[in-house]
């Protein structure tokens, strides 16, 4: 095995996870979950969407999003209204706060962006997305390789939760 891979590797985990720290880090000093964010975007450029647009957008079950929605609403970044025509829909619009609270967190993240690519060339980030866009099918599964980075996300806490408990009740066994 070249020894190259795992230098590298350990540096694209470490780029991953750096990010995700500062990432939650905003979200959380705004006072929502970052799982939060692409549904609150979608409801923004949706008004008066339902749950189960949003679970279709961001691909995780609507029972996950009536959940996030609830929240959402209790902390007042989403209003819901029973739809006229089937009382049955609600319909879901965000509200200042929650309009607010998205842009501040997309405009941080953005100057993440400029700090991270910052000395780059036009030409250096094309190749560098290039050899990602490499990476990434030379890694896809067909399971994987359409799905969205919050479906990804997602199918990870899945994968660790049922392994954490797997790995509690393992131990207590032995």
């Amino acid at each position: 095995m070249n020894p190259m891979f795992r230098t590298l590797t350990h540096d694209l985990d470490k780029i991953i996870l750096m990010r995700r720290v500062i990432t939650q880090r905003t979200a959380t000093r705004d006072g929502i979950c970052l799982g939060q964010l692409p549904a609150l975007r979608y409801i923004n450029e949706h008004p008066g969407c339902t749950q189960k647009d949003v679970a279709d957008f961001i691909k995780v079950s609507p029972p996950s999003v009536a959940v996030m929605v609830k929240r959402m609403v209790r902390d007042g970044f989403v209003e819901k209204t029973a739809d006229e025509h089937d009382m049955r829909q609600n319909r879901l619009t965000i509200t200042e706060a929650g309009r607010a609270t998205a842009e501040r967190c997309r405009s941080i993240f953005g100057q993440m962006d400029e700090q991270v690519y910052a000395g780059f060339s036009d030409e250096e980030l094309e190749q560098l997305s290039s050899y990602l866009k490499r990476l990434i099918d030379n890694m896809a599964s067909d399971e994987v390789r359409s799905i969205s980075n919050f479906s990804l996300m997602q199918m990870v806490k899945s994968m660790e939760c049922s392994g954490a408990s797997d790995n509690k009740s393992t131990s207590k066994e032995e």
